[in-house]
C-alpha cells in the first residue's frame, strides 16, 4: 500500500487589534470638546502569523499583544489569508520604503490606521472599519478641529 502525501493550505487568520491611546479620556471628554461623542482615539495593529505589525516611526513587528499600548480594547476578525509570511514581510519592507518610513507619519493622512488598512487589503482583500480610518476627518469637522 502506498500513501500519497497531500498538502492542504488552511490559511492564517488575520485580526485587527484596536487600542485607545487616550485610555478612555476621549469617550469621557469628547462631548464637551468636540460637541459629539467619540469612543476612542484608535491605534491599530494587524495580527497575523502570531505577530503584530503596526506603523509608528516605521513598521514595527512584535509578538502578538505585546505592544507598548497594553491590552487591545477591541479585537476584530478581518479574514483569512493564504499569503505566506515571507511574502507579507517583503510587502511590509516595500511599504516601509515607499510610504511608512520613520519620517512619513502624518497624524491625519498617513498613520497606523492607514497602514493596517493597506495590510488588511493585501492579506484578505477586506478593509478595516470606517470608524477607525475616518476618525481624524470626523474630528477635523468639529468646531474645535
Amino acid at each position: 500500500i502506498f500513501f500519497r502525501a497531500v498538502t492542504m493550505t488552511f490559511g492564517c487568520m488575520v485580526h485587527l487589534h484596536l487600542y485607545d491611546i487616550t485610555l478612555g479620556m476621549a469617550n469621557k471628554f469628547s462631548p464637551g470638546l468636540f460637541g459629539k461623542s467619540i469612543d476612542a482615539i484608535w491605534h491599530t495593529g494587524i495580527v497575523v502569523y502570531g505577530k503584530e505589525y503596526f506603523f509608528e516611526g516605521g513598521i514595527t513587528c512584535v509578538p502578538s499583544a505585546t505592544t507598548r499600548f497594553g491590552k487591545p480594547l477591541r479585537v476584530l476578525f478581518l479574514g483569512v489569508t493564504e499569503i505566506p509570511q515571507s511574502v507579507f514581510e517583503q510587502w511590509t519592507m516595500e511599504a516601509e520604503n515607499q510610504r511608512y518610513g520613520p519620517t512619513a507619519y502624518h497624524i491625519t493622512k498617513n498613520n497606523c490606521n492607514h497602514f493596517t488598512m493597506e495590510a488588511s487589503k493585501f492579506l484578505t482583500g477586506n478593509t478595516i472599519p470606517d470608524y477607525v480610518v475616518k476618525l481624524p476627518e470626523e474630528i477635523l469637522e468639529t468646531p474645535l478641529g
